[in-house]
């Protein structure tokens, strides 16, 4: 049995990664719209302590997503994976259409 880099199983279980990956964002999505949801749909004023708590929560999630949609740009540098969505184990892709756009956009700006 040859020896294992850590570089040949990432290469190896790059889609589970992905997967997960695009899991996380969708999750963060989610929070990010509830928190918005939240700040503009409730009574809180601008000096309240709840408004300030519900403010802090979506920053932090908008920086959550931020650094996981870096992560999947690092792994798209690093190994390609989205010249590969054409095969079955990336067909998971297609339930998370929303988080492939915003990776493509920002895929964009970095140019």
């Amino acid at each position: 049995m040859p020896a294992l880099t850590a570089e040949d199983i990432v290469k190896s279980r790059l889609h589970l990664i992905v997967k997960d990956l695009f899991k996380e964002v969708f999750k963060t999505n989610n929070r990010i719209n509830r928190c918005r949801e939240k700040i503009s749909s409730s009574s809180l004023c601008d000096g309240t302590n709840r408004y300030w708590k519900a403010q802090e929560n979506l920053d932090a999630s908008i920086r959550e997503k931020s650094f996981l949609l870096h992560q999947l740009l690092q792994l798209d540098v690093s190994y390609r994976w989205t010249e590969k969505l054409h095969q079955d184990r990336y067909s998971f892709v297609t339930d998370y259409v929303a988080v492939l756009v915003e990776l493509n956009e920002l895929k964009h700006e970095r140019g």
